[in-house]
């Protein structure tokens, strides 16, 4: 509630665990599934939901949008059947949830990165034109 928190599925037997944002905000790394079905059941209540996955691994939504958002790429689900899957279940009321690969999550750290350096650059050449 009202903070940052990542955390990594480890699931027993399917079941990858539940997940609640309260106006906060969740990052849920899948990257290590297991084959098979893993579920992750996710409640992002005026909060944000991050899921970030591998790039082999299929993944299956069903989240009920209330008043809010749920954000995933179409790559994802084109897996072959072989591929472990995650399966999605929860509600977004007023929150969002997105669902990343983890070459996405690189390519945005890698801008944010640059972008950061860039803003330094233009307040260190502000500072010594003064």
């Amino acid at each position: 509630m009202f903070s940052w928190r990542t955390s990594n599925v480890k699931p027993i037997n399917g079941n990858g665990g539940k997940y609640i944002s309260l106006f906060g905000a969740n990052r849920i790394i899948a990257d290590n599934l297991p084959e098979g079905r893993t579920v992750i059941d996710v409640k992002s209540i005026f909060g944000l939901t991050e899921i970030v996955v591998s790039n082999n691994v299929k993944v299956i939504t069903e989240i009920v949008p209330i008043f809010s958002g749920v954000f995933s790429p179409n790559k994802i689900n084109n897996k072959e059947k072989e591929s472990p899957e995650l399966y999605i279940i929860g509600k977004a009321i007023f929150g969002n949830v997105t669902i990343k690969t983890v070459g996405e999550l690189k390519k945005e750290e890698v801008f944010a990165e640059k972008f950061k350096q860039k803003i330094l650059e233009n307040m260190v050449d502000k500072i010594n034109k003064k």
